[in-house]
């Protein structure tokens, strides 16, 4: 491992019977003349061949581990990051797909700026790696958290990464909240910048080329169901309640997860409930949500905030103003995005 002195990012791929579709993403990351990182793949215990599959690969960079017991999808997602022993780890999940001749610009990017966490945009267009940076406090915590955006593309220094995995009351109580990195990211956006970088790194794999279903969600725990959404919502705003930030920002980030939730609950939860493919690859059946649905799930989303808001005290007084705001941006967003589909339709 001599040559390793210089590496200082660990590409981490928890995995669970991808195997064939491993293999194929590992042959090409292999292939990088750089040396200045490794990658850790970290099976679950897959119930198929995925892991003697894997182990065909064979290469200085790789290191191939198995779980002795499935851990579940989060528990494997955290261990495979807190296995990095560079300075810093990125987190791939093994349904997506990097472009490793680009990984050179990533790397010369951590050593310049020298980040404490961030995550790098997926499908973008950008050929050019372009960042943004977001004070610590308010800012970074509004920018990179309580996002329920798709895992890949986390980046942390290791240490700061696993000493807040340790730290976390939270998720030691909740081991398979979907969403973990939305927690961690708010209490290291509490002292640290964040960062979001825009560069064509890291894509989905296309639809047509992921035939798998969902080994992770299912009728029962759908993370886009909004009995779930609730568990979400309730969860980041009692974690934003516990942040050493000032009052005001806690309102601001509040009406932001309300907004954000009002789209989920609604027009977001239809499309998913509309979408074939969606709903095959989480083994349920397409449906039609009506309009008086979301607006019944909107309504039900308002009474969760208030019973929770009535559990916090210093936010409590503030509840119409943040509604009142938090419509506005829906409403705001919405259209947005309507304005942005006519776009690419005529384009």
């Amino acid at each position: 491992m001599e040559q390793f002195k210089g590496a200082i990012l660990t590409i981490c791929i928890p995995t669970y019977n991808m195997g064939q579709e491993l293999v194929e993403t590992l042959k090409k990351i292999v292939l990088s003349q750089d040396n200045r990182f490794r990658i850790i793949v970290l099976d679950n215990k897959s119930t198929d061949e995925s892991y003697s599959c894997i182990n065909t690969i064979k290469n200085e960079k790789l290191k191939i581990i198995q779980n002795n017991i499935n851990i579940g999808a989060t528990g494997n997602y955290l261990k495979c990051l807190s296995l990095s022993d560079t300075e810093y780890c990125l987190l791939l999940l093994d349904k997506d797909i990097i472009e490793i001749d680009r990984i050179s610009s990533f790397i010369n990017f951590l050593i310049d700026q020298k980040p404490a966490y961030g995550y790098i945009r997926l499908n973008s267009t950008k050929s050019k790696l372009v960042f943004s940076k977001y004070r610590s406090g308010g800012q970074a915590i509004r920018k990179l958290s309580y996002l329920g955006k798709h895992p890949t593309g986390y980046f942390y220094k290791t240490t700061l990464f696993c000493e807040s995995a340790n730290d976390s009351d939270y998720l030691r109580l909740n081991p398979s909240f979907p969403f973990p990195f939305e927690i961690l990211n708010s209490y290291i956006g509490e002292r640290f910048d964040g960062f979001i970088v825009d560069y064509n790194l890291l894509d989905m794999r296309p639809r047509e080329l992921n035939k798998k279903k969902s080994a992770s969600y299912n009728k029962s725990n759908l993370y886009f169901y909004p009995v779930e959404l609730y568990k979400q919502f309730r969860a980041y705003l009692l974690n934003l309640n516990t942040l050493r930030i000032s009052q005001f920002q806690k309102n601001v980030i509040s009406t932001f997860i309300v907004a954000k939730f009002m789209q989920q609950v609604s027009f977001l939860y239809r499309e998913n409930m509309k979408d074939e493919y969606v709903c095959n690859h989480y083994y349920i059946q397409p449906k039609k949500v009506t309009n008086k649905e979301m607006m019944l799930n909107i309504r039900d989303l308002f009474d969760l905030y208030k019973r929770v808001l009535d559990e916090i005290d210093s936010l409590k007084l503030f509840y119409y103003i943040n509604l009142i705001i938090a419509v506005l941006l829906f409403i705001e967003n919405f259209f947005l995005d309507k304005i942005r589909k006519f776009l690419e339709l005529i384009k």
